[in-house]
């Protein structure tokens, strides 16, 4: 992870082995961390072990903040979900159907 802001790492998700091609934020906040766009479902595994090398446990996330739907943005988020049903999901009102 790099750190962007004392608040704020960027997280490289290294798609398909590439660097810097998608790449995933983790924002800390009072409640807990809140991971933006975490990626399509064949990332999951890297945001994952991005996260736990950084110390933030699946018990320290308080969510997922979508800006849109598109599978390089948001394919992971219904998978995460289901294995960590405490998270909360961000999403405008358009996205949310999905």
């Amino acid at each position: 992870m790099e750190q962007l802001t004392p608040d704020t790492r960027l997280i490289d998700l290294q798609f398909q082995g590439r660097a810097r091609a998608i790449a995933s934020a983790a924002i800390e906040t009072p409640a807990g961390v809140l991971i933006v766009d975490p990626g399509p479902s064949s990332c999951r595994g890297r945001l994952m072990a991005e996260l736990a090398e950084a110390g933030i446990g699946s018990g320290g996330v308080h969510g997922l903040l979508l800006t849109h739907i598109h599978l390089d943005h948001a394919g992971a988020s219904g998978t995460l979900v289901r294995e960590h049903p405490h998270w909360k999901v961000y999403v405008h009102q358009r996205g949310a159907q999905h």
